[in-house]
């Protein structure tokens, strides 16, 4: 199902539980410099992925863009 508004959208993922729409804009361009600019400093947000991407013409999901959190984030989030 297409969550967007816009043509390209940046999603944080909690690693398979769920996402959110965080931005979205008809550029490709402004959409990852925002993704790289929300995860520049390490901070994804509480999120486990940060991704960029934008539906098809038939409706499937394209990623144009990801980021995954550093691994020693996600291990001690395990604990």
């Amino acid at each position: 199902m297409n969550k967007l508004k816009k043509t390209y959208g940046v999603f944080g993922d909690f690693g398979g539980a769920g996402e959110e729409l965080l931005f979205e804009t008809d550029s490709a361009a402004e959409a990852i410099e925002w993704a790289d600019r929300y995860t520049d400093r390490g901070d994804f947000g509480g999120y486990n992925v940060i991704e960029v991407g934008f539906f098809t013409r038939r409706g499937e999901y394209e990623t144009t863009w990801k980021t995954i959190a550093p691994e020693e984030r996600l291990i001690d989030e395990l604990y």
